[in-house]
């Protein structure tokens, strides 16, 4: 853990198989290729180790929602999920959100991405 990197991940990958390409940190940019890939780059600006890196492609169901945060941020909040699972997924979401409001509660951590 003490060997810590910056990462921009740019993926590239078949639009039908694959229409989301997801990594770590904040999607900075997104296309469309001729041949009928598409790209998303990512880009992590904390330093992490290597092994929490990530990379995920794949079809998938998504919910999304927001959480706005005690500066007044709104973040959107989006839930990958094998499809057909969506209607599993609101315990996920409403942990995810109750999670960050006891940090910022708690420890006084506001999300930062």
């Amino acid at each position: 853990p003490d060997v810590l990197a910056r990462f921009t991940t740019r993926i590239v990958a078949d639009k039908a198989r694959y229409p989301f390409l997801l990594s770590n940190g904040n999607r900075i940019g997104q296309g469309e290729l001729a041949d009928g890939r598409h790209w998303v780059q990512w880009q992590d600006p904390f330093p992490k180790p290597c092994y929490l890196f990530a990379l995920v492609a794949g079809d998938f169901d998504v919910l999304r929602d927001s959480f706005t945060t005690r500066s007044g941020r709104k973040v959107a909040l989006e839930l990958f999920v094998d499809r057909g699972n969506l209607d599993r997924a609101d315990w996920a979401m409403t942990s995810l959100k109750n999670s960050m409001k006891w940090d910022e509660t708690r420890f006084g951590l506001e999300y930062d991405l």
